[in-house]
């Protein structure tokens, strides 16, 4: 690697959101003939014409560019911006249970397309060998996870993961810790893969969070949520569940949510049809609150 392209990337991972960064690496790229600088200049551009996008599409399939499945990824302005992981995907998975991190999920995200990721979806099990991986060698922008798996332990969230904003958690069990992310705002977890103290002890730990997705199989009620109605901050509760009932609309209400919550979204909670009613009457009552969405429209 020249030190002029070091530069430039360096560049864009002090703004990874400049377009006019990607673009002076992109000139560079053309200058030297490497057909991701047309790529580049294609994706900050127009693609709403057939030809270009043909062109898009044979440059995705160019050696240098291309990864094992383009159509598992979302592509940003020359590089992969979110990656989707499926252990099961890959024919090798059964033969590499014991070292799938590093045989097939590295070289996925070490790809140079992958150089600028920012988002991450996994779909493997154990949870633990993706968090365990990742803690040790974060992709250097990664700011948004989403697992899907068996099982996973928080404990094994390390430091390499603090520049996490965004994290979303599918499991059956879930084994809760005092997770150190300072910068997470976005969190969305499935309350019954773990106790109502470990979901406490999670949110504890999160000073930054300002939006939460919580959802159930069964029913949310005063009690399931009585760990988020010590958060002080948070902006966003989207509920999801079979059955959300009046007392847990209570909860809500005589919580520090009533002064900070700016969207509230039940449309697929199972709410009662007396919570439903509860809320409407006391939604003006909310300091802050601009979106309501108890099913078919938000009420702005």
């Amino acid at each position: 690697m020249t030190l002029e392209r070091q530069a430039l990337e360096a560049a864009i991972e002090d703004a990874p959101d400049d377009a006019a960064r990607y673009a002076v690496l992109g000139d560079w790229y053309q200058q030297v003939g490497d057909p991701r600088g047309e790529l580049i200049s294609l994706q900050l551009g127009d693609r709403s014409t057939r030809a270009r996008r043909e062109r898009e599409e044979v440059l995705l399939r160019t050696k240098g560019i291309r990864i094992a499945q383009p159509q598992r990824a979302q592509w940003r302005w020359g590089f992969v911006h979110t990656l989707f992981f499926v252990l099961t995907n890959h024919a090798a998975w059964e033969e590499r249970r014991d070292d799938w991190t590093t045989t097939l999920l590295q070289p996925a995200v070490d790809h140079p397309s992958c150089r600028f990721l920012r988002e991450l979806v996994v779909d493997a099990s154990p949870g633990d060998d993706t968090l365990e991986f990742l803690s040790a060698t974060p992709p250097r922008l990664l700011e948004g996870l989403a697992m899907t798996c068996n099982e996973l332990d928080l404990a094994h969230v390390g430091a390499g993961l603090a520049r996490l904003i965004k994290l979303n958690l599918s499991a059956q069990l879930i084994v809760p810790a005092a997770v150190s992310l300072p910068r997470l705002t976005e969190l969305s977890v499935p309350v019954d893969a773990m106790t109502i103290g470990g979901l406490g002890m999670v949110l504890d730990a999160l000073p930054s969070l300002r939006k939460l997705t919580l959802s159930s199989l069964e029913t949310f009620d005063r009690e399931a949520l009585f760990p988020i109605t010590r958060l002080n901050n948070l902006e966003s509760l989207t509920l999801r569940a079979d059955k959300t009932t009046r007392s847990a609309v209570a909860a809500i209400f005589e919580s520090p949510l009533k002064d900070s919550l700016r969207t509230l979204d039940v449309s697929r909670s199972g709410m009662t049809e007396e919570a439903a009613h509860r809320l409407m009457e006391w939604a003006p009552k909310f300091a802050r609150l601009g979106t309501l969405n108890l099913g078919e429209a938000a009420h702005e």
